[in-house]
This record gives structure tokens, sequence and C-alpha cells, in this order.
């Protein structure tokens, strides 16, 4: 039985998104870029508070891209959860990691962060210079072929178990045999563990050199 991510408790009520948002819809999340972006901020009352909308937002597609993660790691067989999870890293994560860094330039740019109590936020404004000064929009392409990537690897080594004491089991389920203090134990689940992966180190290997090729 798959666990209901929707039913985890919100400590938070959102007070700038919709309680209910579709985050996989283009329109309304350029919409919502669009509001931060050109909402006028005159005083370091309004800064704070488009901070906190920021702040929402960012936190609400973090919440969206890690519930997608952990469903897709946790049946990487599923082709509805595969297809859900890169929606998601194809789509929106580009449109947000271009939209944040704006907004990051804006913060940066806003006369009424002068206002601010600098012992409080020193360390939001120098992420937030790192941030500019690090952001290259042409490498937002490149990260998502590697997330892509990173999940082919995902589905590749999900899809791997051996038998072991009459039961079928996965990587991960092997690994705390690993830590047996029996020695001989270790070797054993060591040996079937690598002889599993061998078969699949050509197509392995291969993803291997296109995240080397993107680096």
């Amino acid at each position: 039985m798959s666990f209901d991510y929707s039913r985890l408790p919100r400590d938070y009520p959102r007070q700038f998104l919709p309680s209910k948002i579709d985050l996989t819809d283009l329109s309304r999340l350029k919409e919502l870029f669009h509001n931060l972006q050109n909402r006028p901020v005159r005083s370091g009352s309004d800064l704070e508070k488009w901070l906190k909308d920021e702040s929402e937002l960012a936190s609400a597609l973090a919440e969206e891209q890690s519930i997608r993660y952990a469903r897709m790691t946790c049946q990487t067989d599923d082709p509805a959860r595969e297809k859900d999870y890169l929606l998601f890293v194809e789509n929106i994560e580009p449109e947000a990691k271009i939209g944040f860094s704006r907004l990051d330039r804006k913060y940066l740019d806003t006369p009424a962060r002068k206002s601010l109590p600098p012992e409080q936020y020193f360390v939001l404004d120098r992420k937030v210079e790192n941030n500019v000064a690090l952001f290259r929009e042409e490498n937002v392409e490149l990260e998502k072929e590697e997330t892509k990537l990173a999940q082919s690897f995902q589905k590749i080594t999900g899809a791997m178990t051996v038998l072991y004491e009459g039961q079928e089991r996965t990587m991960q389920q092997m690994g705390r045999f690993l830590e047996e203090p029996d020695r001989s134990v270790r070797e054993k689940t060591w040996l079937l563990s690598e002889s599993r992966r061998q078969k699949d180190r050509d197509t392995l290997n291969h993803v291997y050199d296109q995240l080397i090729s993107l680096r």
C-alpha cells in the first residue's frame, strides 16, 4: 500500500498560494512569479511580506518535487510515477529556477532592502548574492538532463534484486547484512549483491559517461 502524501499535516496555512493549487499548471505558475516580480515594494514591511510570499512559493514547489520524487523512488517500475516525476523535472523545475533567479535580482535591487535590520538579514543577503553570481541560464537545460539521467540510474538500480535465504530482496534490503558481525555473512552478501550489479554494468557505465559529458 502506497502512502497518501496529501494526508500530511500542514502546520502553516498558506497565505499567498491557494490552499489547493496545481503546481504543474505552467500558466498558473507563471502568474505567481509575475505577481512577485512586478509587485511594488516601497518599504521594509512590503519587502518582508514579499519575502514571505516568495518563500511560500519556493516551499510549495519543493514539497511537490519531494513528494513526486519519493513516490517514484519507492516504486521505480511504475510508469505513472515516473511520468509524474519527469513532468515536474522537464516542465516546472526549469521555469522555477529562472523565475527565482529573477526574484533574487529583484531583491538585491530593491532600495527597501536597506531598511531591513542587517543583523537579521545578512545571511539571506549573502545567500542571494551568491545565487545571482553563480546562476547561468544556459545551465538550466543541462541540470534538467542531469536529473533525468539520475532518475534513469535509480530506475536501473531500483529494479535490482537477489534471492537470499529464500527471499527476493532489493539492494537496500541486502545492505543490512553487510553490517553483520559474522564475516561469512558479509562476504556472501557482498558477492551476491555485486554479482547482480555487474549484470547492469554496461548500462550503468553508459549513464555515468553521459553524466560526465554533461559536467
